[in-house]
């Protein structure tokens, strides 16, 4: 014969107690870096901004003027390429 039986409900911290059991505690990489950036356009020139930052908050910044024309988006996408550039250089 086949029975059924219900399951009990689960404890709440039980749950909390195993998750916190099989998960393993993330560290920062120290290779990892994060870029900040910002871009301007205005009738007086155009600019960009980096800051890059690594998991041990170690932070460098740059900026620069953009020598030509461009739009808002435009200095925004130059100034992604340029921290591009310079995370590759890291």
């Amino acid at each position: 014969d086949i029975l059924y039986e219900s399951r009990k409900a689960l404890k709440a911290q039980v749950l909390t107690d195993f998750i916190s059991e099989m998960t393993t505690p993330t560290t920062p990489k120290k290779d990892k870096w994060t870029i900040f950036v910002d871009g301007s356009s205005n009738s007086q020139g155009s600019g960009a901004g980096i800051i890059l930052e690594n998991g041990e908050g170690v932070l460098i910044e740059v900026s620069l003027g953009l020598a030509f024309p461009t739009t808002n988006n435009q200095a925004e996408y130059e100034a992604f390429l340029a921290g591009l550039r310079l995370a590759e250089d890291m």
